[in-house]
């Protein structure tokens, strides 16, 4: 962990702080912000520590060799292997793919899975246009196919659920958002898009 203004450790609170354009590395993970809080905690039978969680604070933006997740605020939960992100102009970038949110981005990378919560919407490109889903929650399951780009595989939505294609229009609750198979969009062209339907 660096920063540009001070670098602090409070034992009492077992605390590390980072002020100041502060960094965070894991592996190829990186995360940024104003300030960075990193728990540690002792580790049984050891004198070593480890740290478990890590609370960002300002321009958060959380990045990785396939995935960008900006917003104010984050939780970095490391035994959980799950992120919060809350504040405003919430969002998540793939090579190809967004999601956007009002109230919070969640990502749980054992999974996978990014859910977004308050106004959310999901915008992912083919080859012939957009697919967007918009809806109080989403739910998103993204992929990394080898040799391919991370994109998303599916969207399920609830509470308001909107869902439009270049061609095609459908709403209801729920809804989902099926994006298999990009690669082959003439392929797909020949059958109804699911994503004009609720389910």
């Amino acid at each position: 962990m660096t920063s540009d203004e001070s670098l602090e450790m409070q034992q009492s609170n077992k605390v590390y702080i980072a002020r100041g354009n502060a960094i965070a590395k894991r592996g190829d993970r990186t995360l940024y912000a104003d300030t960075l809080m990193a728990y540690y905690r002792d580790i049984p039978n050891s004198s070593a520590t480890e740290i478990w969680r890590v609370v960002a604070d300002g321009h958060v933006k959380i990045t990785t060799p396939t995935q960008t997740v900006v917003g104010d605020h984050a939780v970095d939960d490391l035994d959980t292997k799950t992120d919060i992100i809350t504040g405003k102009d919430l969002k998540l970038t793939t090579p190809i793919d967004v999601v956007t949110a009002r109230d919070s981005l969640e990502w749980y990378e054992d999974k996978s899975v990014a859910v977004a919560r308050g106004d959310a919407v999901a915008v992912a490109h083919t080859a012939k246009g957009y697919r967007r889903i918009r809806g109080d929650i989403l739910v998103a399951l993204i992929i990394q196919p080898p040799g391919e780009a991370q994109r998303i595989s599916r969207v399920d939505a609830t509470g308001h659920v909107f869902v439009s294609t270049p061609d095609q229009t459908g709403s209801g609750d729920p809804g989902r958002l099926q994006c298999r198979d990009r690669h082959r969009d003439a392929d797909a062209s020949r059958h109804p898009d699911p994503a004009a339907k609720t389910r």
